[in-house]
């Protein structure tokens, strides 16, 4: 999402903020609908914002003959002009009588005159492709006379491909199709309407990335009569038809089908703009006309051209289209041929008396691979009664594995264990080791089918070793490539591990997983914008898979937004998701979330918070069986600093002794900082910070050791390591971490203050009263009377200017 909520325009919003900056001419060109009046509100939004006057036109195809029409629609009122001006101007824009003809050039400078005295102005003309020519020679006029003014002028042209500069001097601005991820988020947000992914594809074949020319076509079945009018007229005849009947049609193939000599009519479009001609190449100039075309044609017209296609052509997607009601070997070349679309026709073509299951399972797993859960989904709640045996359990085990994606992991095991009655050997493999996935609320659940698993399945052996790891069993000697040590790994090895997956994968529904992984492997190396990105695609990706919620997008996004400050907003995602998998029985996807809000409590230095969240998630893994948390879950990354912090020792030692323990069964690297802070945090002695950690790590670290070092009264090492935190913070733009590093340095600058005006004798005391010491208390450790502390005290406060020892504890710290 781009600002102003725009989506898929980002570049284009930053060459805005450019031409306000430069006070320059741009001109954004595109087709139409491609979204030129989208971005040029947005302009228009930020010049106010900046307090900018705004003068806007838009002119259409009946104005192009009135003289200065746009001149009159810019300029409502004019400011202050030498009188001659004004009167050319008002004489031309017809608000004055005429006692003689006009001079277009004292109308040009009255113009340029009037921009000036606006001040930060910004000139807004959509459609320019319709400006009267009047107006027209009046802004290039202007546009080249205004250099050094505060004036911007942006132009949006209607156009087919890049044109020449309107006026003089000027940035060209081409505006791209949006990508199908963007598209779908377009719709999503105007329409609250998500689409599958094939869905997308199959509309954006004929749209070309447009966005308005997208939603028209997502909210109708048919071409709508808004889209039919770009259509230039059609020539008769059946040769483009067969052009879009055929998936890339080319002279030879129209000459072999229709047996017969197609020049002209292929002439005819070409001239008509509907196709283009390279060589043996058909092409339509945009995928619109193919469209139209084709599904104005009645339907005997369409089915003769595929008999006649079929008999030149091996696609058996020709004689399904050219034969009426069922064929079984037609069917079967389909089925045999493969693919959503064919699997589709094939089931359409099967008789009464054939393999109809078969086929529908074979559908439902094509369709799941795609993308289209929703069609796989409602195509087995239909069909599933009617399977028995093998087919049935194939059925259940699609239909189950939906659930997981789009309902709840309770679901989603029901569904599977209900299958396994019917399974033949194999199927059965594969069913407990999806339940090993399945059962993420119940590990030991979970631990007994992955054993199932492994007899027939040896890939489920990888996940047998992690469910083993999370009940706390020795690690097994596994291959590099198991997704858990992968997450747990280094950042190069983990980034290359999923980035490989990503790209080799088949299997649309296992996108969004791993583009999460990946935002966590960029969130862990500082990279915020790559883990945002991932998070928006991830989140695009889930909704797609018709996921009522993306929580794992939702909970990478919500930590992102709290590495950059915006904690109020993450907070309250976090809080939603974690109390939504709680009342569901989620509870591997509350803990998700409360590791969100103990970093974020952690960020607000709420160490009693940190120890609230924590808790609810360790109760949880305590639920699931979980002893070893995997993937960076693991409360005690925040848990024992946070008792530590709140003087609870006896806790945190002992909850450290139980981490170092595991650590020492199984290493993985984040984990050292994190005993390395806990240690400092226990001891209050300055830890030592490790150039091998990630800069966040070490940010952190050198933010507790300054605090550390301030508290054994060390101001210099402590004003140091501070300072280099909050370089390193600063550029990687964590906020909130950064005013968490400055306000330790200035604790170390008011210590150093109370320390030059205070005696040796009098810091001493004063150091014990704010740890929260009684008068007495106080005496009997420096071994002086009460009156002789309460009169080093006064004197402190005397010459430092408080009044109580709160404020003496924000001096002293």
């Amino acid at each position: 999402m781009g600002e102003l909520g725009i989506v898929g325009r980002a570049a284009e919003l930053a060459r805005i903020n450019w031409l306000l900056d430069h006070t320059s001419t741009l001109v954004l060109e595109g087709p139409a609908g491609i979204g030129k009046t989208t971005v040029v509100a947005a302009a228009v939004a930020q010049a106010r914002a900046r307090g900018w006057t705004v003068l806007q036109c838009s002119p259409t195809p009946a104005e192009t003959g009135y003289a200065y029409a746009g001149l009159s629609d810019l300029f409502t009122s004019l400011p202050e002009i030498p009188a001659v001006q004004r009167r050319a101007f008002e004489v031309a824009t017809h608000r004055a009588d005429a006692h003689e003809p006009v001079d277009p050039h004292v109308v040009a400078a009255a113009t340029v005159s009037a921009l000036r005295a606006y001040g930060p102005v910004l000139v807004v003309v959509d459609d320019v492709q319709w400006l009267d020519p009047e107006t027209n020679a009046v802004l290039d006029f202007a546009s080249r006379r205004l250099g050094g003014a505060p004036v911007a002028l942006l132009v949006a042209r209607r156009a087919a491909r890049p044109g020449a500069p309107p006026w003089g001097p000027c940035s060209q601005l081409w505006l791209d199709g949006l990508s199908e991820g963007e598209l779908h988020d377009v719709v999503y947000r105007q329409r609250g309407k998500s689409l599958p992914r094939p869905t997308v594809a199959r509309l954006n074949a004929v749209c070309q990335g447009n966005p308005q020319m997208f939603l028209e076509m997502a909210g109708s079945d048919a071409i709508p009569a808004s889209l039919l009018g770009l259509v230039p007229p059609r020539p008769s005849g059946d040769v483009l038809l067969t052009a879009a009947a055929m998936t890339s049609p080319t002279v030879e193939g129209l000459c072999a089908a229709l047996d017969d000599d197609v020049a002209a009519e292929l002439e005819a479009g070409e001239l008509a703009g509907l196709i283009e001609i390279d060589g043996n190449d058909v092409r339509f100039v945009h995928p619109l006309f193919a469209e139209v075309i084709y599904g104005e044609a009645a339907a005997p017209r369409r089915r003769a051209v595929h008999r006649r296609l079929a008999e030149v052509s091996r696609d058996p997607r020709h004689l399904a289209l050219g034969v009426i009601g069922p064929s079984e070997p037609v069917a079967q070349m389909l089925e045999d041929a493969g693919g959503v679309d064919m699997l589709r026709l094939s089931l359409a073509k099967t008789p009464s008396q054939g393999p109809r299951g078969r086929r529908v399972v074979s559908l439902a797993e094509a369709l799941f691979s795609s993308g289209d859960l929703d069609a796989a989904r409602e195509l087995l709640e239909e069909e599933i009664p009617g399977l028995a045996g093998p087919l049935r359990a194939r059925g259940l085990m699609v239909r189950g594995t939906i659930a997981w994606y789009q309902e709840s992991s309770v679901v989603a095991a029901k569904l599977l264990e209900s299958a396994l009655d019917d399974a033949d050997e194999e199927l059965t493999g594969e069913l407990h080791s999806r339940l090993s996935v399945f059962y993420e609320n119940d590990r030991a659940e979970a631990h007994r089918h992955a054993e199932a698993a492994v007899a027939t399945h040896p890939d489920a052996f990888a996940n047998l070793s992690y469910i083993e790891t999370q009940l706390g069993l020795p690690p097994r000697q596994v291959d590099n490539g198991t997704w858990h040590l992968a997450v747990d790994s280094t950042v190069d090895r983990a980034r290359d591990w999923f980035t490989t997956r990503l790209a080799s994968s088949r299997d649309v529904p296992s996108e969004a997983d791993l583009l999460v992984r990946l935002g966590e492997v960029e969130l862990i190396a500082d990279n915020l914008v790559a883990a945002r990105d991932y998070a928006k695609a991830a989140a695009t990706a889930a909704l797609q898979l018709g996921q009522p919620f993306a929580d794992s997008a939702l909970r990478l996004r919500a930590l992102v937004d709290a590495y950059r400050g915006d904690l109020t907003a993450a907070k309250q995602v976090a809080e939603d998701g974690a109390d939504r998998a709680e009342a569901s029985g989620e509870l591997a996807v509350a803990v998700e979330y409360l590791r969100v809000l103990a970093f974020i409590a952690a960020s607000s230095g709420d160490p009693e918070a940190v120890v609230a969240y924590t808790g609810r998630s360790r109760r949880h893994l305590e639920t699931m069986g979980i002893k070893e948390p995997i993937g960076r879950h693991d409360p005690a990354a925040e848990r024992i600093c946070a008792l530590a912090e709140l003087g609870r020792i006896t806790e945190a030692s002992a909850e450290l002794a139980a981490f170092e323990q595991r650590y020492a069964r199984f290493p993985r690297p984040w984990m050292e900082p994190v005993i390395a802070r806990a240690r400092a945090t226990i001891s209050g002695a300055a830890l030592e910070v490790s150039p091998q950690w990630g800069q966040f790590e070490q940010a952190r670290a050198l933010v507790l050791r300054g605090r550390l070092l301030r508290r054994a009264r060390q101001p210099g090492a402590a004003a140091a390591a501070l300072t280099e935190a909050e370089s390193i913070l600063t550029s990687l733009n964590y906020l909130v971490w950064v005013e968490m590093a400055r306000a330790e340095l200035a604790r170390v600058s008011r210590r150093r203050t109370a320390a030059a005006q205070l005696s040796e004798t009098e810091q001493r005391v004063a150091e014990l009263v704010v740890t929260g010491m009684t008068t007495k208390q106080v005496a009997a450790t420096l071994f002086m009377s009460p009156r002789t502390v309460e009169s080093h005290v006064a004197r402190s406060y005397r010459k430092l200017g408080i009044h109580s020892r709160a404020e003496l504890g924000r001096v002293i710290g």
